[in-house]
């Protein structure tokens, strides 16, 4: 493969180059360019589908419109290309050979020059940490028509991939895929779904954070994972950082004025506040990028890695007197004297401009006019002094413990028993009716029976015949009398002969029989008893209609009854959450158990009966819906209980970091019977006063240089009313108008 080096003009910066992003059922792409060292997005497409290797001609040459129609006129369309696939094109960091025939195939008939090449999982993981600042941990989920490719990514490297075939149920094909590829450590609690269409992706997105994990025991997450999604184009952005990444070691990639209204003369600018200048270029090794081989003649490399961790560690400017209670005290600056000395100068001001005024005999409005300039001066340092406030917000990364416990409700209870876990509680009823309606399924023969008349010949004694007695032909169609009928005597020379109406037993155009056929009687030899028609039979029809099938019926009865609990579960819990329910057994709030929610039919009625003709079909019904709700301190309290004896020394377990999740078990004489998984984000012990003092009277920046020491730290937001400009806008140098909040990072 060609290095992206060579092919870059020394002297044009301002050379485009394509990104194509392959995936098994789309393709996207995008047009970019090298700014200052930084990737510069100049457009991208929106996905186009293809099937066949004709249909991706096409669609690559339909994507690739779309990019350049954005391209300014006086920019040269680009012709050198990077490529992204899906993990499962590449085996041992080559493309395999029957999807290297294809990407060949595309880049003659599109004039593209191939330059190299990214495994998509690890160009998005890159991209995110490009993004976010760190390297990043998480499951990332590729969603194809047919199949997805799931890739774990720790500290920024595939550590392990696969590919799972679609199902109708997806959260059950992402525990499969994860389950071959974890290992023995826990998986990081952060899923990321990504591909073309942001309609299918955002169903994902809420089918998976509807998922119960608990329910599957082969995986193992800390906590419930976080689920997210990156826009399509993001794809486009990740490739197009790989290539800049090789070009001149960029770390970062952004709009241009072509689509999104930066200029590229703002680039360097911008692009100092995105990127950490303290840390070291990242290789292109850890973007997963391939070089040094063209994509048209691969040959044997080794895969690539994956990022790494940059060895950077976290500051440790925060004293020890913050997370513990001894360690020396954290120096302030003497405000009183500062304040003694503004307001010295501003009083030898005050005097200046009084000589001033006097040597040169203004009238005192003059002075008074002065004076006001000195009295505003003073209340706007005393206003920058005093009035701003702060809300500090410290994420940590919790020290996280989670258990499996066994609890009872009985609403006859008034208190909580720990020893047996049994809580006080209430049962909230209410009934709601419904209707629905929904197309038939069924469906149903009617029709006509062919009638006709037939002549019935007797050898032998006479005989009676009742109607219904049937007749058969030699295909074995079967017809019975209209009427009761005697038959008179008769012999073999003679036979008697007799004329009788029939009707066909099945309905049918199948019985209009032409005349001259013969039929046996019932279970008498033809020797001695035989009809005939003389006129052909007519009148057989039939057809094919929609009717109710009791399938019908069991699936409207099912859909309208889930929906109506669901109205009343969304009810149940909007009075609990604005505290409208009245409880004696919820002495400090309720909390509602929606997984308690049970319903029974009290009546239910259908626009026609199974078997009937129709196209749609009608329930009315009605069914009582009950739910639990419990005492809150009551669960917080099961929580201390079950935690108490496993808190590490120097954390402390903060009632708002408690979670519970329900699972409902039984009922047994009025005792309900719930499984509760506990999860608890233990933090740190700290000495809040101490973290006020220490970044009191501090610009924003080096305030979060300053509790960044604290143990798992993870990030903090700052937010200041009001907010002064410029060196201004410190935190205010008043430790009480300042407020400290230690949050866990989710």
């Amino acid at each position: 493969m060609v290095d992206l080096k060579g092919l870059l003009p020394k002297k044009d910066k301002t050379e485009h180059y394509w990104s194509i992003v392959l995936e098994k059922d789309l393709v996207q792409a995008g047009i970019w360019k090298v700014v200052e060292g930084n990737v510069v997005m100049v457009s991208t497409s929106p996905p186009a589908a293809w099937g066949s290797a004709d249909e991706l001609i096409n669609a690559a040459d339909s994507v690739l419109s779309s990019s350049v129609s954005e391209l300014s006129e006086e920019a040269q369309e680009p012709s050198k290309t990077v490529f992204a696939v899906p993990n499962s094109w590449s085996s041992d960091g080559q493309i395999k050979q029957e999807y290297l025939e294809q990407i060949k195939e595309v880049c003659q008939k599109l004039e593209l020059i191939p330059v190299g090449f990214v495994v998509l999982s690890e160009a998005i993981s890159h991209f995110l940490k490009s993004e976010e600042g760190v390297l990043v941990s998480a499951i990332l989920v590729g969603l194809g028509k047919e199949e997805i490719e799931l890739s774990l990514v720790r500290t920024g490297k595939v550590v392990g991939e696969t590919q799972v075939l679609r199902s109708m149920s997806l959260d059950e094909d992402v525990t499969e895929g994860i389950a071959r590829i974890s290992d023995a450590q826990s998986l990081p609690s952060r899923v990321v779904l990504y591909d073309g269409k942001e309609g299918d992706l955002e169903e994902a997105k809420q089918s998976l954070i509807n998922t119960d994990w608990t329910k599957h025991p082969e995986i193992s997450f800390l906590h419930s994972p976080k689920i997210e999604t990156i826009e399509s184009k993001s794809k486009v952005y990740a490739t197009a950082l790989a290539g800049g990444a090789e070009i001149a070691g960029a770390q970062s990639v952004m709009p241009s004025n072509e689509e999104s209204g930066y200029d590229a003369s703002d680039v360097k600018n911008v692009s100092e506040q995105l990127v950490d200048k303290d840390s070291d270029p990242m290789s292109l090794e850890q973007t997963g990028f391939v070089v040094n081989q063209d994509i048209a003649k691969p040959k044997e490399i080794e895969k690539p890695a994956g990022m790494v961790q940059d060895g950077s560690s976290l500051q440790d400017n925060l004293q020890k007197s913050v997370s513990e209670e001894a360690g020396g005290q954290i120096t302030q600056k003497p405000k009183m004297r500062l304040i003694q000395k503004v307001l010295g100068k501003m009083n030898s001001f005050k005097q200046g401009i009084t000589k001033t005024i006097s040597r040169s005999g203004a009238n005192k409005v003059a002075i008074f006019g002065g004076l006001f300039i000195i009295l505003f001066l003073i209340l706007g340092f005393l206003g920058w002094w005093f009035l701003p406030k702060a809300q500090v917000t410290v994420y940590l990364s919790p020290n996280q413990l989670e258990e499996l416990v066994s609890i009872y409700v009985d609403p006859d209870k008034k208190s909580v028993d720990l020893d047996t876990k049994t809580l006080p509680g209430q049962v909230l009823k209410e009934e709601v009716k419904g209707s629905k309606t929904a197309t038939t399924t069924g469906t149903k023969t009617v029709g006509e029976k062919a009638k006709g008349a037939v002549t019935i010949y007797r050898v032998g004694s006479g005989l009676d015949l009742d109607a219904g007695t049937t007749l058969q032909n030699t295909g074995e169609i079967i017809f019975t009398l209209d009427n009761d009928i005697s038959i008179a005597s008769g012999s073999a020379s003679s036979p008697s002969t007799t004329n009788v109406n029939v009707t066909a037993k099945n309905i049918g155009a199948d019985s209009n029989l032409a005349s001259g056929e013969s039929f046996s009687i019932s279970n008498y030899p033809t020797s001695e008893l035989e009809a005939k028609n003389d006129n052909d039979f007519t009148g057989g029809s039939s057809r094919e209609i929609s009717s109710v099938s009791e399938k019908d019926e069991n699936e409207l009865l099912a859909s309208l009854q889930e929906e109506l609990e669901g109205k009343v579960r969304d009810q149940f819990k909007k009075s609990v959450d604005d505290n409208l329910v009245s409880s004696d057994n919820c002495s400090d709030g309720c909390v509602f158990i929606e997984d308690s929610i049970v319903s029974s039919v009290t009546q239910k009625d259908y626009s026609d009966k199974v078997g009937d003709e129709a196209t749609t079909l009608k329930l009315d019904l009605a069914v009582e819906v009950a739910g639990l709700i419990v005492d809150r301190k009551s669960l917080i309290d099961v929580a201390n209980e079950t935690f108490k004896e496993k808190v590490p020394t120097g954390y402390v377990l903060r009632e708002e970091q408690i979670s519970m999740k329900f699972s409902y078990d039984k009922e047994v004489d009025g005792v309900y019977s719930l499984n509760v998984t506990v999860l608890a984000n233990l933090l740190p012990e700290l000495n809040i006063e101490e973290i006020k003092k220490a970044i009191a009277g501090r610009l924003p920046e080096i305030a979060k240089e300053t509790v960044s020491g604290i143990p798992g730290f993870e990030r903090n937001e700052i937010l200041l009313k009001p907010r002064f400009p410029g060196r201004l806008g410190t935190l205010p140098r008043i430790v009480g108008n300042i407020e400290v909040e230690v949050a866990a990072e989710k």
